[in-house]
């Protein structure tokens, strides 16, 4: 790396600071390589595999190079390094920070061919346009399965309500005697409901036991968020509860305006 490429961009750092573009020779590694090899205490010198040596400047947080999937490895930076070659050609990746009214890639490649005349621009873009372009299919994916799942909340819900409305009806005699006894309406619906939320509760418990065990499938759809993430799960439980209740509400209202002697005589 040459000049500020740390604080072009973003990079994090956790001991040390950005060298400077004068420090040739300089390296920075990243937290992998500290915990790997110096269990985090970092020396002043790093001890390539021929034998020679190099200051360490500092440690930087770890960076994905080239999609969010790939695991972070070891990685050193060295001020002013050799160029990179692929075949005859000599490969550079140069990092500019712009100011927020700067805006077009034909001025980001005017800014490195003044610093190179003689390069090649072979990819050109945003940080944002790179990290769009890694996570496109992730991002695909998560939309086809957040459809589906719209979906069933849709299917679930209609079904709740049909099968509380049908528990209903097969209760009408139970609920006509009760009545007859002197229950009144708004203890019928309480108690529609509250058996409903019960059963409804006992559901989402073994269902967040079961996403628990079979979301590790998930995991390479998701970045920085665990599969069996605690307020993943707390929202969608209490969601599910909160469909649960809508489901039952209207069958217990009706339920609470039955009219004893025609519920029993319809018995």
């Amino acid at each position: 790396v040459v000049g500020h490429y740390f604080d072009a961009a973003g990079m994090q750092f956790l001991a040390g600071r950005p060298p400077d573009p004068d420090q040739a020779g300089a390296v920075v590694i990243n937290e992998t390589m500290a915990q790997k090899y110096f269990g985090g205490h970092v020396p002043d010198q790093l001890v390539l595999i021929d034998g020679t040596t190099r200051p360490i400047a500092g440690v930087v947080r770890d960076v994905r190079v080239r999609s969010l999937g790939t695991t972070p490895g070891l990685e050193a930076y060295e001020v002013g390094g050799d160029t990179a070659w692929s075949g005859s050609q000599p490969l550079a990746t140069y990092v500019l920070r712009v100011t927020a009214g700067t805006s077009g890639l034909a001025a980001w490649e005017r800014a490195v061919r003044s610093a190179d005349p003689l390069a090649l621009v072979l990819d050109s873009g945003t940080i944002g346009d790179r990290l769009g372009r890694s996570i496109r299919d992730r991002t695909f994916a998560s939309l086809v399965v957040g459809l589906f799942a719209l979906a069933a909340i849709v299917v679930t819900t209609l079904g709740l309500a049909g099968i509380v409305a049908y528990t209903v009806v097969k209760r009408t005699r139970e609920i006509a005697i009760r009545l007859a006894l002197g229950a009144t309406g708004p203890g019928v619906t309480r108690l529609i409901v509250g058996d409903t939320l019960l059963a409804g509760a006992l559901g989402v418990v073994a269902g967040i036991v079961a996403s628990v065990w079979l979301s590790k499938s998930l995991t390479s759809l998701l970045y920085g968020v665990p599969p069996a993430d605690p307020s993943t799960l707390v929202l969608t439980g209490v969601s599910l509860l909160a469909i649960v209740l809508g489901a039952a509400v209207l069958p217990a209202i009706r339920a609470a305006h039955v009219e004893p002697a025609t519920a029993l005589r319809i018995e």
